[in-house]
């Protein structure tokens, strides 16, 4: 893939939205410690959910969980504003697909 050479943390930093994370812990592929964990220093608005044992395609394995942090992202967008009074976060899920 030639995208693994990139480095896109500059890209990232041009993101203005308030940004929805989720990664899993066991992705052994991009780890979380590599990437989701370290979303916050490039996306200054990033809320970031770490799930619990959910490997690179966390989107199937752990599809449940994911559907509800999207549910909770979609309401949060409606009503302006999250459960716990954060403002809403934007959607950049770290799915394991390009």
């Amino acid at each position: 893939v030639d995208a693994w050479l990139e480095d896109f943390r500059t890209d990232l930093k041009s993101i203005t939205q308030p940004t929805l994370v989720i990664h899993g812990d066991a992705d052994q592929i991009v780890p979380a410690e590599a990437s989701g964990k370290r979303m916050g220093q490039f996306v200054k608005q990033a809320q970031t959910h770490i799930v619990k044992d959910a490997p690179h395609g966390m989107i199937w394995t752990h599809a449940t969980h994911v559907n509800k942090l999207l549910l909770e992202f979609a309401r949060s967008r409606r009503t302006g504003r999250l459960a716990g009074g954060d403002p809403p976060p934007a959607v950049l899920a770290r799915s394991g697909t390009r």
